[in-house]
């Protein structure tokens, strides 16, 4: 099989806690008496205490092979101790991006254990080492989303670098160099759906302003939808895929519409995290209530508390990556700012999560699955309508 993710440990709510996983194609099978033959399909590997690998790495394992209990298309192997061998990379590219890997995460094993393991989160996606509890206490406190790779990451990083890069290069040159730093962060991030989508974006949003055109924010987001879904049509089984793309379109038309509510009542530095947050919410709350069974209504205030210190907590942590060794003092100060920012977002969500919950029948959350689903559609309908007329008439 060839790695199409880096490996990952499953967590314990799985029937397979506490292993590794592996998702891979399958390459080739080979019977007890060596007789080999081509294969194709998807496969997911588990584990014991299995090493790492990263995307890429085509890996040789001794294990039957089941069909998936949810998916026909999906095959599993659990192979014993031992029972899985590495084998060459795709490509020298993929050799390099795992060695960068693990440049990164000895850089970040400088920072205390705690910390280091969020920001590995926060800026890698590698939840492999979150203490125990963590990912579920941000659950409660309906926050997990802050802990998956997304926009939020993007606009942070194409942040520090347009500060660095505009006035030295030009709004042009600065936009090609970021977008160029920025497709090789995401290609270090690995293929995960929701920093995808965020790549995408931001390319398109940076070419319609090169061009000087108004960037919409839904086409953006349409378009982009379209380029990852042709790309990869299983993505649309994908949760992370779901609720990034929910939570930026909550974002772009409910938390707008709340914007004009409140726009003469609030200052603009208040009412635009309350804004995003309400829609990312309110948008994401009719999956997230059907798969879940439970709504977490004390989220959206929990995230516009958690937005700033993530956002401190995230520039921080790139400051101590870049940091030589040499200014140990300073680093040892930012280090002790970190960790602050961590015991602030911990007791936050903490008391976030024991916020009573709403509990949502299945039947419930599907009827409101089905409704938000035909709201979108009729809410796209129309919009391409108001926009079809008002080309017809510039036209005329």
């Amino acid at each position: 099989m060839r790695l199409t993710e880096d490996s990952a440990e499953t967590s314990s709510g799985s029937n397979a806690a506490g292993a590794m996983l592996y998702k891979g194609r399958l390459l080739s099978v080979e019977d007890r008496n060596g007789t080999r033959a081509s294969a194709r399909g998807t496969v997911l590997v588990f584990m014991q205490d299995g090493p790492r690998h990263a995307w890429g790495r085509t890996l040789r394992f001794r294990s039957s092979l089941k069909e998936s209990d949810t998916d026909a298309r999906i095959l599993l192997a659990f192979p014993g101790k031992n029972g899985i061998t590495p084998g060459e990379w795709a490509s020298p590219l993929f050799r390099a991006r795992s060695r960068a890997l693990d440049a990164l995460r000895n850089r970040i094993a400088r920072m205390d254990d705690k910390t280091g393991a969020l920001f590995a989160a926060l800026f890698l996606g590698i939840r492999d080492d979150l203490p125990a509890g963590l990912s579920d206490r941000f659950r409660k406190s309906g926050t997990i989303h802050i802990l998956a790779l997304s926009g939020m990451h993007v606009s942070i990083l194409s942040g520090i670098l347009a500060l660095a890069l505009v006035p030295l290069l030009g709004k042009r040159r600065a936009f090609l160099t970021s977008l160029i730093i920025i497709l090789i962060y995401g290609f270090l991030a690995g293929p995960k759906p929701s920093m995808l989508r965020a790549c995408v974006m931001y390319a398109a949003g940076g070419m319609c302003l090169l061009r000087r055109e108004r960037v919409d924010g839904l086409r953006i987001l349409f378009l982009s939808f379209f380029i990852l879904v042709s790309a990869s049509p299983g993505m649309l089984r994908n949760l992370s895929f779901q609720l990034s793309f929910l939570a930026i379109f909550g974002i772009l038309t409910l938390g707008r519409w709340m914007d004009d509510l409140l726009r003469s009542r609030l200052p603009s530095f208040l009412r635009l995290p309350l804004c995003a947050s309400f829609g990312a919410q309110a948008a994401v709350s009719p999956l997230a209530g059907w798969l879940f069974g439970a709504l977490y209504p004390a989220g959206m205030i929990t995230s516009l508390l958690l937005s700033p210190l993530v956002l401190a907590f995230m520039w921080s942590g790139i400051l101590l990556l870049v940091l030589p060794e040499r200014l140990f003092l300073l680093w040892a100060v930012l280090n002790k700012f970190v960790n602050y920012l961590y015991d602030a977002m911990i007791m936050i969500t903490g008391i976030s999560s024991l916020a009573p919950s709403l509990k949502v029948p299945a039947l419930a959350g599907r009827l409101l699955v089905l409704f938000f689903t035909l709201t979108l559609a009729a809410g796209f309908l129309v919009r391409d309508r108001v926009f079809s007329a008002r080309l017809f008439r510039r036209a005329k």
